[in-house]
């Protein structure tokens, strides 16, 4: 039996091409084998950059979630 992930794997490729119509786009499109977590620490990281201020929204727990990130980052540039 083939295990679920192996699968997945092997249809990352074939997605990322059918995203790519999707968005409309021929930029290479990146999936992330994390959690939704995951993809909001790698927006952060790679959009702010040391000493930027950042404003966020808590709007319930997805808001609260964006502050921490964005705290943790800036905590640990500083």
């Amino acid at each position: 039996m083939i295990h679920h992930r192996l699968r997945i794997i092997s249809l990352i490729p074939e997605v990322n091409e059918g995203l790519k119509y999707v968005f409309q786009t021929k930029n290479i499109v990146l999936t992330f084998a994390s959690s939704g977590t995951g993809a909001m620490e790698a927006a952060v990281v790679n959009i702010l950059s040391p000493g930027d201020k950042v404003i966020t929204v808590q709007g319930g727990k997805f808001g609260e979630r964006w502050t921490e990130l964005a705290k943790a980052f800036v905590q640990s540039r500083s």
